[in-house]
């Protein structure tokens, strides 16, 4: 099996319906400047340099649960509205 780096994986998961959503923390060791740019372009939810700070990674993790939560809910949201929709035609 050939490897392949973060942004590469993260660049496959955008390209896959099922995945092309789902929130992504990078963790890497990179001082690059266009590491973090190439990791935001593919959407990535936040960039974190090693080595972690146990306390920022649990800040970073809380707003990525507090995001993904908004997102359920807006999403059911739309859905009940639609169905509203549907059935008053």
């Amino acid at each position: 099996m050939n490897k392949i780096d973060g942004i590469e994986l993260l660049e496959r998961m955008r390209q896959i319906q099922s995945t092309k959503h789902t929130p992504v923390v990078v963790l890497s060791n990179s001082k690059e400047e266009n590491d973090l740019v190439s990791a935001y372009q593919l959407h990535a939810n936040s960039f974190v340099r090693k080595p972690v700070k146990f306390r920022q990674f649990m800040h970073v993790l809380q707003n990525i649960i507090e995001y993904w939560l908004v997102i359920n809910e807006v999403s059911k949201f739309d859905v009940d509205k639609e169905r509203r929709s549907i059935i008053k035609s």
